[in-house]
């Protein structure tokens, strides 16, 4: 089984998608607890919402190459194919102008 990085790319920052009162809030949670549930043990961290980004390189602080990544989960599967079916049906899609990005976290053994 591998590892894969799941990121959320959204045109609204977290931030902003997460000022809202807590029963609208709890609201927006059901869809993805629903997928969690349906993702069981292939979840290995459900992950969170990502503040604003920034870089370094040795000179300091920079601009982020991407200023869309909203959030994260980091899932199990067989294999690069697997994980896009699991992910084909996360309620992030359901969100304007959104995507998903999957990463394989490779093995460093």
């Amino acid at each position: 089984m591998s590892k894969f990085l799941v990121l959320y790319i959204s045109e609204k920052p977290a931030e902003q998608q997460m000022n809202a009162t807590p029963e609208d809030i709890k609201k927006r949670m059901e869809p993805w607890i629903a997928w969690f549930n349906r993702q069981g043990s292939a979840i290995i961290d459900q992950g969170n919402p990502t503040g604003k980004p920034f870089a370094m390189n040795k000179k300091g602080v920079t601009k982020a190459y991407t200023d869309k990544v909203t959030g994260y989960t980091i899932i199990e599967a067989k294999d690069i194919d697997k994980a896009k079916a699991m992910v084909f049906d996360n309620p992030h899609l359901d969100q304007p102008k959104s995507s998903i990005e999957i990463l394989q976290i490779m093995s460093m053994m």
